[in-house]
C-alpha cells in the first residue's frame, strides 16, 4: 500500500511498546537500559511512524527514546506511571494517553489490575484550579503535548454505560471475543463494587472532563 502497489488505509504503526522489563504486561519484552532502549529504537525506526512508552518505563531509558527518536524526527506519546506526566514533558515527550488516570503525581501510581476506590477519589478531589494543576497544564499547553484523554476506558465500567457505535463491525473477528471477554471480567469486578466506588468513579470522570476542557480551553491539543 505505502509503495502504491495495493489500495488500502494509510497505517501508522509505532512497532513494539517501550517498556522497562518486566512489563505489567506479559507480552512486552521490554528493556532494561538506555542502551537497550537504543538499540530496540533502532532496530524499529526505518519501520514505524511513531512510538509509545509504557507504564514501567525508567527515566534513563525515556530520555533514551526521546532523543533517539526526535533525531529521526518521530514523535513519542506515553501511557505513564513510573514517570509523572510533569518530568516527561520536561524531557520532551510528545504526547500523553489516558489524561489524569495516566499521571502519578495526581493521585499516586495506577492500580495494576483495576481502580480502587481510594485511587479514583484522590482523582475525584483534585481542583483543575489549584496551583498545581494549572501548572501542569500550562505546561502542557505551552509545549504543544497532544492529550489523547480516552475517558470511553473507565467509562465502560459504568453500569449504565451505552456504546457509541458497534465496535465489533470494525474489529477482526477472532479479537472479538478476547475484546469480550476483557469486558465481561472487568463489568464483573465493576459490580462487586460497592457505591462509595461508583460515586469515586463519576467524581474521577466529571474530573478527567474538567481537565480535558481546560487543556482544550487554554489552546491545547486534545485528539480522540
Amino acid at each position: 500500500v505505502e509503495r502504491g502497489e495495493a489500495i488500502g488505509p494509510r497505517v501508522l504503526t509505532a512497532g513494539p511498546y517501550f517498556d522497562h522489563r518486566p512489563s505489567h504486561l506479559g507480552w512486552i519484552g521490554g528493556v532494561n537500559s538506555a542502551d537497550e532502549a537504543r538499540q530496540l529504537f533502532d532496530s524499529w525506526k526505518r519501520r514505524i511512524d511513531g512510538v509509545k512508552v509504557y507504564t514501567s518505563i525508567q527515566e534513563p531509558e525515556l530520555v533514551a527514546v526521546i532523543g533517539s527518536a526526535h533525531e529521526a524526527g518521530l514523535r513519542v506519546v506515553g501511557h505513564l506511571d513510573s514517570v509523572t506526566a510533569t518530568r516527561a514533558i520536561e524531557l520532551g515527550i510528545d504526547g500523553l494517553e489516558h489524561g489524569i488516570f495516566a499521571m502519578s503525581e495526581l493521585a499516586g501510581p495506577a492500580p495494576d489490575f483495576f481502580p480502587t476506590t481510594p485511587w479514583l477519589a484522590k482523582l475525584a478531589a483534585l481542583d483543575v484550579d489549584a496551583p498545581p494543576m494549572k501548572a501542569l497544564i500550562a505546561s502542557i499547553v505551552e509545549r504543544h503535548v497532544v492529550i489523547d484523554p480516552t475517558t470511553v476506558a473507565l467509562q465502560q465500567l459504568l453500569p449504565d454505560f451505552v456504546a457509541v457505535a458497534d465496535w465489533k463491525r470494525f474489529t477482526a473477528p477472532e479479537s472479538v471475543k478476547p475484546i469480550d471477554d476483557l469486558f465481561a471480567m472487568l463489568r464483573q469486578e465493576a459490580s462487586k463494587q460497592g457505591p462509595q466506588w461508583l460515586e469515586a468513579l463519576h467524581g474521577a470522570l466529571r474530573k478527567q472532563n474538567q481537565f480535558v476542557k481546560a487543556v482544550h480551553d487554554r489552546g491545547g491539543i486534545v485528539v480522540a
